[in-house]
């Protein structure tokens, strides 16, 4: 999934939401999260906000999808 960040990710939030979906980021590996401030869970918050471009990437089985990585384009 692509699409713009609602809202600036609060620190320690489990959850994102993009094009009205919500996301479960809590099982995403710290290393999978890449951002223009770098690596990490970290460098997502502090150089991500709403508005900016994000894509999530998983897997999906039936109604569920694990979500493996998110990158800020």
């Amino acid at each position: 999934v692509q699409g713009v960040l609602a809202d600036d990710p609060p620190l320690n939030q489990t959850t994102i939401t993009l094009l009205d979906h919500v996301i479960d980021i809590s099982g995403i590996p710290d290393d999978s999260f890449e951002s223009p401030g770098g690596t990490g869970y970290a460098a997502f918050y502090h150089s991500t906000e709403a508005g900016d471009i994000v894509s999530a990437k998983g897997t999906r089985s039936g109604a569920d999808v694990t979500w493996q990585s998110i990158s800020v384009e």
